[in-house]
């Protein structure tokens, strides 16, 4: 369930050099958080059965891994969380070696 986001927060602490990189459900006080609430989970206030459910797109980065298991440019995933890769940390990411090989298209 945590995999993609605590391999972001090792990439930020071990690559980047962020030491208290983290995800705001676990320490909301990082001044790095990587992985943060998705914008229309912080306008609810009460949680209980609010979580982002259902299938949602996911374009595939030609010439990736991905690419090559999923063997198309466009899936449809199930989720089932609250929290997400901050896209204010994308380009640090990317500009050190580390690939987003799939993204929502909005």
């Amino acid at each position: 369930m945590y995999g993609m986001q605590m391999a972001v927060i090792e990439w930020a602490r071990n690559v980047l050099g962020w030491a208290d990189a983290h995800s705001v459900e676990m320490d909301e006080h990082t001044t790095h958080p990587v992985i943060d609430m998705m914008a229309e989970q912080k306008k609810i206030t009460a949680k209980g059965g609010t979580m982002r459910l259902g299938a949602y797109r996911c374009a595939i980065e030609k010439g990736t891994l991905a690419e090559k298991i999923y063997g198309k440019a466009e899936v449809s995933e199930r989720h089932r969380h609250r929290y997400e890769f901050n896209n204010a940390y994308f380009n640090d990411f990317e500009n050190s070696g580390l690939k987003a090989s799939g993204k929502n298209p909005e």
